[in-house]
């Protein structure tokens, strides 16, 4: 607390130090124990290839079928949230959360509209958005304005469209037609 008090350490540094406080206690407290007896088992005897499953070898592989089936896994959610400093601007957020458990989005190709709260289309743009990196069960928000600025009022929601999938492997899926 004292070394804390002083601005001696960071606060990274400051949890470093109460790990090895409380690691030097633990050791202090069970230094009494047995050590285990048995053989320690060393990491080539696990054969941790075993447990890799099948479809993460065919997605590195870049196996088509595999990629294709990850494309329905990612989930695209928009809205139009005030951006800035001021919070004067108004700006399309997405939510690219990745459900698959396996493959990395590196990038999306979408199609938007943007509507006002009557429906009427105020606005119709396709997007790249690149180096995004949403791994498996992850979810990244990407804001962007680079559209006409409309009076605040009329700017009401955005109609987002999947159109492509670039992925860790190299592959980019499409969104069928169905």
């Amino acid at each position: 607390e004292e070394l804390k008090k002083h601005r001696v350490f960071n606060d990274n540094l400051w949890d470093l130090y109460q790990l090895y406080k409380s690691l030097e206690s633990f050791e202090t407290k069970n230094e009494s124990l047995p050590e285990a007896l048995g053989e320690e088992i060393s990491v080539s005897d696990l054969d941790l290839e075993d447990s890799i499953p099948e479809s993460a070898d065919l997605y590195l592989a870049g196996d088509r079928k595999t990629t294709n089936s990850l494309h329905r896994e990612v989930v695209i959610q928009s809205s139009i949230e005030k951006i800035g400093t001021f919070s004067k601007k108004k700006g399309v957020v997405l939510r690219v959360k990745n459900n698959s458990d396996l493959g990395t989005v590196k990038g999306v190709h979408i199609s938007f509209r943007l509507l006002d709260p009557m429906g009427k289309e105020l606005y119709v743009a396709e997007k790249e958005l690149d180096g995004l990196s949403v791994g498996p069960g992850e979810a990244k928000k990407q804001v962007f304005t680079d559209f006409p600025e409309f009076a605040d009022h009329q700017l009401e929601r955005a109609v987002v469209n999947l159109i492509s999938i670039s992925w860790s492997n190299g592959l980019k899926t499409l969104t069928s037609s169905e």
